[in-house]
C-alpha cells in the first residue's frame, strides 16, 4: 500500500538532529547573511559555512533556501517578525 501525499503537504521534516554550530549557521543564513558575513560572525571560513549548509540541506532534504527557512520556522529556530 502506498501513501499518497497532498500536494500542499510539506516533505520538509519538522525537526532533525543538527549540531549547535549548524543551528548558528542556519539562523544567520535565514537572516540573509552571506557566507563571508557568517564566517566573520562565527570566526570560521566561508568554505566551512558551505559545508555546514550542505549538511543541513541534506539532513532536512531541502531543495531551496525557502525550504531551509520553512524548516527553521517549523522547528522553532526562528520566530517570524511581526510588524
Amino acid at each position: 500500500m502506498s501513501v499518497r501525499r497532498n500536494k500542499a503537504e510539506s516533505v520538509i521534516p519538522k525537526r532533525v538532529p543538527i549540531i549547535s554550530r549548524e543551528c548558528e549557521v542556519l539562523r544567520l543564513y535565514t537572516l540573509g547573511f552571506t557566507y563571508e558575513e557568517m564566517g566573520q560572525e562565527l570566526a570560521i571560513s566561508p568554505k566551512t559555512i558551505g559545508g555546514y549548509l550542505q549538511n543541513i540541506r541534506e539532513s532536512i532534504r531541502a531543495k531551496s533556501k525557502a525550504d531551509v527557512v520553512a524548516y527553521a520556522l517549523n522547528a522553532g529556530l526562528l520566530t517570524p517578525k511581526r510588524q
